[in-house]
């Protein structure tokens, strides 16, 4: 609300009484008739007891004013507005004329008579009053509306006809038959009646069908015509006009002739619409080849590159191929497409997909049979890919046999679809991998889309010399969404395995609503020193040229406990290992070179022994050996470590050995207790013949 003081001698509040006189410009209208309706609207607003002088004046023409006038008209069928409410008016004065236009639409089939039309009108106006201490007049704004109705009449013309389009597409750069309804919608008979189709191009009517002879038609009668309608190739999809043209008599015999225009639909090149679509699309495989290898191939791909000899199940089909540069195994994956129908009826349709680049190649075509006209078909291609990440562009069409028995290809319509990671997402990899070792390695996957995953499968790729996957497939089966599946996986790395980091392969085939999905991840691993801790504490060796002497070599366990261990000890010439060690016990044969440990705890000390046997040719030194272990982990899996190398001392062989020194040592002993015993015998028989002389 608005106020502003005037000074004044008004001796009470007053507010002119607003109405308004309502009337059209044209009040008769034909059916199905869209015209024009152009009302005038005048301000009759009055006030009484208004006391006019110098300080009021000016008021008069201030509260007498409708402000910011704003129309609405509104009607019920058969007349339909089609302007949007409402039309602006502006301010009107008392006693002035305003005028608002509206679009009105008679129904065809509407009856002879006087129809009401409601007008509503809002407006502002001006109200003022008096303070009786101050004498000061107050002046508000306030809104109001005011409701008048109109009539207006429905009268048919003397002769009139109404044109209503009963198949109203047509495709382009094709003929077809276009059928029209034609209604006498005037109050008298025609004869005689022809009617002629007139259209401009993109719309060019057959000459041997652009004429329909009706004869005689009695009013509100229906007659259906055909013409023959062809579309030039380059028409949009859009309506296009026809005039149908009316000669005919009237009842004295003269020709008249009416026009009438109504719009023809035409489909454009576009018969077929790509209401949506998606893809499950992986990069292909890229691993360097560093030895020979056996080449398999996916079951529907005719050729592969190559791929590491440890091929998956679900690989079939071998080749061999020489190590150069880098093995590549394409993916596969699916494109999904929901197509509609918007031209004519199809039969034995069969969908298509492409792509610009070769790199990307769609497996098949699939049938769709027929396909009418509106329907909606959702088809899958199977797709093999080499190209990398990206966004690539294909097209998709349909090629079918129209209602004619013409083979039709339609337009290509062109979608842009992905290539990206994975619906398998790797979480997790935890490995154990030490060199001339076997390990284990698990790799957590899960499920990233809404969709099943059903039979999940994973093949395990190395293209590295020293590292051999010894289980090359995992089955992991069903995976829900968000899910988590484990598959381990052993592995065998070399001794000659170099310290660092390698990169393994996963090959990965899963289901997704029947179609199969076969992508690939890269696992980085590490190889790292032996896993095992084993430390040589002593080696003592009591060796001669041409003897037998023993070996005691102490080991201590600083790793994880070891299970079923057996100490191998390898030498060569002019050493051998001699006799039997502990294990021959066990096993009931002789086992040179093997001595049976056991369980070794850890922090635990194991002391092994060996006779070892040297040649007689072999002079005092040093000689090289090796010792080796074999044993068996907490989960059961054997493992065998790489060589330990220890050293073993050969001496010269003394003069005199122990053997001889002790030899020796009894003999003197035995000569002492000779001569002890033969004194004493001489004694006794010199002291026997003393005693017999006395």
């Amino acid at each position: 609300m608005a106020a502003f003081l005037l000074a004044m001698g008004v001796a009470s509040a007053e507010s002119a009484d607003f109405r308004f006189h309502v009337s059209p410009v044209r009040d008769t209208f034909y059916p199905g008739e869209e015209a024009v309706l152009t009302l005038l609207i005048e301000n009759d607003a009055k006030v009484s007891s208004f006391i006019i002088n110098e300080n009021t004046s000016n008021l008069l023409p201030l509260i007498t004013t409708a402000k910011n006038l704003r129309v609405e008209l509104s009607g019920n069928p058969p007349v339909e507005v089609k302007t949007i409410n409402p039309q602006l008016a502006g301010d009107l004065p008392s006693g002035m004329v305003s005028k608002v236009s509206f679009r009105i639409k008679i129904d065809p089939d509407a009856r002879e008579k006087e129809y009401t039309l409601t007008v509503k009108i809002h407006f502002t106006y001006v109200t003022y009053s008096i303070d009786p201490l101050t004498k000061t007049a107050y002046i508000t704004y306030d809104h109001d509306v005011y409701l008048k109705n109109v009539n207006i009449r429905v009268s048919k013309k003397d002769y009139d006809f109404n044109v209503r389009i009963l198949n109203s597409t047509l495709l382009a750069g094709k003929k077809d038959v276009v059928s029209v309804e034609v209604i006498n919608t005037g109050k008298n008979p025609v004869h005689n009646t022809s009617v002629i189709l007139n259209a401009t191009p993109p719309l060019m009517p057959d000459p041997t069908g652009m004429i329909a002879y009706i004869g005689d038609l009695a009013s509100r009668e229906k007659r259906t015509v055909s013409f023959k309608v062809y579309v030039s190739e380059n028409a949009l999809n859009q309506s296009y006009p026809a005039r149908f043209v009316f000669q005919f008599s009237d009842a004295a015999g003269f020709p008249k002739t009416a026009v009438k225009t109504a719009p023809i639909w035409v489909e454009g090149s576009n018969s077929i619409e790509v209401e949506n679509w998606q893809s499950i699309l992986t990069p292909p495989l890229n691993a360097p080849v560093r030895q020979k290898i056996s080449v398999p191939s996916l079951p529907s791909i005719p050729y592969i590159p190559s791929l590491p000899s440890s091929s998956p199940s679900f690989l079939s089909g071998k080749k061999v191929q020489p190590a150069s540069g880098v093995v590549t195994i394409p993916s596969r994956g699916i494109v999904e497409v929901t197509l509609k129908n918007t031209g004519e009826e199809m039969r034995d349709a069969v969908a298509i997909l492409s792509f610009d680049t070769p790199l990307i190649r769609v497996e098949n075509s699939p049938y769709i049979g027929h396909l009418g006209r509106n329907e909606s078909v959702r088809v899958l291609f199977n797709v093999e890919n080499l190209a990398q990440e990206g966004k690539y562009r294909g097209w998709v069409a349909i090629s079918y046999t129209n209602p004619r028995g013409d083979e039709v290809l339609t337009e290509k319509h062109y979608i842009a679809v992905e290539i990206g990671e994975s619906p398998l997402q790797i979480r997790d990899v935890k490995a154990l991998l030490s060199a001339g070792q076997k390990g284990e390695m698990v790799v957590e996957v899960e499920n990233g889309i809404k969709e099943r995953l059903e039979d999940v499968e994973l093949s395990l790729l190395s293209s590295e010399l020293t590292i051999t996957p010894l289980t090359t497939t995992a089955f992991i089966g069903s995976l829900e969404s968000g899910k988590v599946g484990n598959a381990r996986f052993r592995i065998d790395v070399d001794d000659d395995a170099v310290l660092g980091n390698y990169t393994l392969y996963l090959l990965e085939r899963f289901e997704i609503n029947g179609a199969e999905i076969v992508s690939s991840a890269r696992i980085p691993v590490s190889v790292e020193s032996r896993g095992v801790k084993i430390e040589i504490t002593s080696v003592e060796a009591t060796l001669y040229p041409d003897s037998t002497g023993e070996v005691v070599i102490k080991l201590k366990n600083s790793g994880s406990t070891l299970y079923n261990t057996i100490v191998m000890l390898e030498v060569s010439a002019p050493l051998s290992v001699a006799g039997g060690s502990s294990l021959g016990s066990l096993v009931g044969q002789s086992q040179p070179g093997m001595y049976f440990v056991g369980t070794l705890e850890p922090g635990s000390t194991a002391v092994v022994k060996y006779r070892v046997k040297v040649d007689k040719d072999a002079g005092a030194g040093s000689y090289p050996a090796n010792l080796r272990l074999s044993y068996y982990d907490a989960e059961g899996y054997k493992h065998e470590t790489g060589s330990f190398p220890i050293a073993l001392e050969v001496e010269e062989k003394p003069l005199i050995t122990p053997v001889l020194f002790a030899a020796a040592a009894l003999g003197l002993i035995a000569l002492l207790i000779a001569a002890v015993i033969a004194r004493r015998s001489r004694r006794k028989r010199k002291s026997e013949t003393n005693e017999r002389e006395k």
